[in-house]
């Protein structure tokens, strides 16, 4: 079990969102590439208000390192992909993709509940880099929060997803 991980936008809004964010903070060495940490900018409580999510404590104590791919490391994953595919991934997934892809970031999980970042992690052959959120609350001993979550994020989801990723990789590949 490794202790490296990559999470996207939904990841650490679902994190602040059930006040899981420090436990992950604590538990793990992360990497977020800058746009995931732009586009995890607020959650909605139970009453629906707006609540900030401000992480800028923890990059400035050093707690977790922001990356940023390179044109070429971006643009190395994007022609692999059929626009239309491609184009349903969002920017956070591909930057943390393609660090995966370029081999910059060795020994690192990915955690997301996205279906086209999924599908497409199988089909560059990284499977092995995916990790459901489920289990990364599970490794934190939080069986109970991990039972409340949505089915995206559940284990069994991911596997599908990339079952659908390797299944279907001709639809989606070049």
């Amino acid at each position: 079990m490794s202790k490296l991980l990559i999470l996207d936008a939904n990841v650490i809004i679902c994190a602040f969102k059930a006040g899981l964010w420090k436990t992950l903070v604590s538990r793990y060495q992360l990497v977020l590439p800058q746009i995931i940490v732009d586009e995890s900018q607020y959650y909605l409580d139970s009453n629906n208000n707006k609540v900030k999510i401000n992480i800028t404590n923890e990059i400035h104590a050093g707690m977790l390192e922001l990356i940023q791919p390179t044109i070429n490391e971006l643009e190395s994953l994007c022609t692999r992909f059929k626009k239309d595919f491609i184009e349903g991934i969002d920017a956070g997934e591909l930057h943390a993709l393609s660090f995966l892809y370029s081999q910059k970031l060795v020994g690192y999980r990915f955690c997301t509940g996205d279906t086209p970042a999924i599908r497409a992690a199988a089909i560059l052959g990284l499977t092995d880099c995916m990790v459901s959120f489920e289990s990364i609350l599970l490794e934190c001993g939080l069986k109970e929060q991990s039972s409340k979550l949505k089915q995206h994020f559940k284990t069994k989801a991911l596997q599908i997803k990339l079952g659908e990723g390797l299944r279907d990789k001709n639809m989606y590949e070049k």
